[in-house]
């Protein structure tokens, strides 16, 4: 019988390497929807969190400014993307 050069066991390590390899991502576009949720319901908005330039307190937004969308079109527009991307 001839030899597979893939072994079944190394199919099933791959699949779980590239399932495992999108959680990361997952998580941060789940933490993204979350913020905007509490944005929403706390009827706050998280902008003064974002980038400013030439003010100290803005370099505080290169932490926290991937988490802040402005409208729910601009956070659906940034999820797949982020999620493939991230996952890729």
């Amino acid at each position: 019988m001839r030899k597979l050069p893939i072994s079944l066991k190394e199919i099933d390590s791959d699949k779980k390497s590239i399932f495992q390899a999108a959680w990361f991502p997952l998580l941060f576009v789940v933490v993204i929807w979350v913020v905007k949720i509490i944005e929403v319901l706390t009827d706050s908005s998280f902008s003064h969190w974002g980038l400013f330039p030439l003010d100290i307190k803005g370099l505080r937004g290169i932490l926290f400014a991937p988490f802040i969308h402005g409208s729910w079109k601009h956070l659906l527009n940034n999820s797949l993307p982020l999620f493939v991307l991230g996952w890729g």
